[in-house]
């Protein structure tokens, strides 16, 4: 599987890079508003155990069903790029400019476009074995029938501990290409689960190719 760090620059096309800027800039306009720097102050207040009132923080969205589509087959969460790099910045920035404009709460917006780690996870070495039933083909959410794979405890074996090493290399280079296209500030995210801002990106690989990397 390759890692989200290994493309180039110029696998962004100028379609692509003016869609992005555009939406960054409006995204830095906000960032730059009075209330930023206020919600800040509160949360920091709330974090210190020194609440000045209830902060509303709304992140379990169901983006399948957000979205409305225009005449033009469009709408403000349809994606234009045609890079998929591209596509997932321009998702993320869309859905955090949707949030503003529909249900703000109390979300500050920061002037960085946040980069999740290239991380390589072996998993537990033992996939799962499901009959799936999904009743809407937009959303990730689906009815799941197990098959037991863990029968006797001798089966435990079959379950190894996971090993997850960071691919700082490519890191690097998804950071370095996001912020040559100079649309807007990168900065590396750390590993968090869950959180507001979006979870880490991982790159699911076979045991040997990640032993490589350890």
């Amino acid at each position: 599987m390759s890692s989200p760090g290994s493309g180039t620059c110029e696998a962004l096309t100028t379609a692509d890079r003016r869609l992005l800027k555009d939406l960054a800039m409006r995204k830095a306009d906000i960032a730059a508003m009075p209330i930023q720097e206020e919600r800040r102050a509160l949360w920091s207040k709330l974090n210190g155990l020194h609440s000045v009132r209830p902060m509303v923080c709304i992140f379990e969205i169901p983006w399948n069903e957000m979205d409305t589509i225009d005449s033009s087959g469009e709408g403000e969460l349809s994606l234009r790029c045609t890079h998929a790099l591209g596509r997932d910045v321009e998702r993320m920035l869309r859905r955090e400019l949707y949030r503003w404009d529909h249900m703000p709460g109390d979300m500050v917006v920061e002037q960085v476009v946040e980069v999740d780690p290239v991380l390589l996870d072996t998993d537990f070495e033992l996939e799962e074995e499901v009959d799936i039933r999904r009743i809407d083909a937009t959303s990730s959410v689906v009815s799941r029938h197990f098959h037991v794979q863990i029968a006797s405890e001798a089966d435990i074996e079959k379950i190894r501990m996971p090993r997850v090493c960071l691919d700082a290399e490519a890191w690097k280079r998804l950071s370095a290409m996001l912020a040559a296209t100079s649309f807007f500030p990168t900065s590396p995210t750390r590993p968090c689960w869950p959180g507001p801002t979006g979870t880490p990106r991982f790159v699911r690989e076979q045991a040997g190719a990640a032993k490589e990397n350890t």
